[in-house]
């Protein structure tokens, strides 16, 4: 019998069912707070290569800020910051545009990053003007929005960013007003926030960002104010304590840290346009890595699903007198051990962007 047809027609089959289940791009959501709108771009998965949607960008609310996707990959969020309220957007799948479902819901003054748990259970924002965080519980049909008993709860002054820890047990605030990172737990059936004992816990002038490594072990504040980097231990009950060494230089006006999937590298990008790249230790403590990336102007950056690029906004000429800013998206490789490199990969945006967000 002669089973190489058939032998053929199988491995065929497994081709066919590999490449359905594996799709080839992914989407990265970008706020333009001066058009009220959120841009979004395909992402090729083996080059990086960026691609705007059909309809881009999509219209929300006013000066969107930063932009969220649910777990479910099937709503986002953004948080309207000179409108007080969030938006709740529609994904397409077919393409990834967005479509806004009415009415917004109300925040508090000036919110800003927002965050869902893993589980797509709670939306957590930080209201800037305000000094609180907002927390909603999300309906699982619709993405719809509560708010949850005893929200706002308070932070300290002017909160920038938030994070959760890895198990979504505690939440972490930078609090650029009073030089701190806030500590929280989470109610993991309402939502509510408590206090962690000796929080808030300081860290370098005016932290802009905080990361976490997968391993919940490391916490990173990025301080824009005295061009540092501060690294913390995650204690069992939540609290932090500084690493030894810490704080560490960074560029000029760290304003967002991502940490790598693997847990081994922490990228901060520098209001100067430049990225710095650092190897975490076993123990937390950070060391530079040799060669990093030169962006002009950097606004946001974010980690690549792939784990092979960042993706970082920048804008040309900030302090200008131009009205409308040109600025540019482009992703950044990331080499075997940790240092960058800047592909040929990116694309005009028409107005200064917020803080991005990239869909697994």
């Amino acid at each position: 019998m002669n089973t190489k047809p058939l032998l053929i027609s199988l491995l065929l089959c497994i081709a066919l069912f590999c490449s359905c289940s594996s799709p080839a791009t992914h989407y990265a959501y970008v706020p333009l707070p001066s058009l009220n709108a959120v841009d979004v771009y395909q992402v090729k998965n083996d080059t990086g290569a960026l691609t705007e949607v059909q309809g881009a960008p999509f219209p929300t609310g006013n000066s969107p800020s930063a932009v969220c996707v649910h777990p479910s990959g099937k709503f986002a969020y953004t948080s309207n910051a000179t409108e007080n309220d969030i938006s709740l957007l529609k994904i397409d799948h077919t393409n990834g545009g967005l479509t806004e479902v009415m009415p917004r819901t109300p925040a508090r003054f000036n919110p800003g990053a927002l965050i869902t748990d893993s589980a797509g259970k709670f939306l957590f924002v930080v209201n800037t003007g305000a000094s609180n965080i907002s927390v909603y519980s999300i309906s699982a049909s619709d993405g719809t929005l509560t708010e949850v008993s005893g929200s706002p709860f308070a932070t300290p002054l002017n909160p920038l960013s938030l994070v959760l820890s890895n198990s979504d047990k505690f939440l972490y605030v930078a609090n650029s007003g009073v030089n701190s990172v806030s500590g929280y737990s989470v109610d993991s059936a309402s939502g509510a926030l408590t206090a962690l004992p000796g929080s808030p816990f300081l860290v370098g002038h005016l932290p802009s960002s905080v990361a976490v490594t997968p391993s919940g072990t490391f916490l990173f504040a990025a301080n824009a104010g005295d061009n540092t980097v501060s690294a913390l231990t995650i204690n069992s009950n939540g609290t932090l304590t500084n690493v030894s060494g810490s704080p560490y230089i960074a560029g000029t006006n760290p304003i967002v840290a991502v940490v790598h999937p693997s847990g081994n590298f922490l990228y901060v990008a520098n209001r100067t346009g430049s990225i710095s790249g650092y190897n975490i230790a076993s123990d937390g403590t950070l060391t530079t890595l040799t060669q990093t990336a030169t962006l002009t102007n950097g606004v946001s950056i974010a980690m690549d699903p792939t784990q092979k690029y960042l993706l970082a906004a920048t804008q040309n000429s900030f302090f200008t007198v131009n009205v409308n800013i040109v600025s540019s998206t482009a992703t950044t490789s990331l080499t075997t051990n940790g240092s960058l490199s800047t592909t040929s990969n990116s694309v005009l945006l028409v107005t200064n962007p917020g803080l991005i967000f990239v869909t697994p």
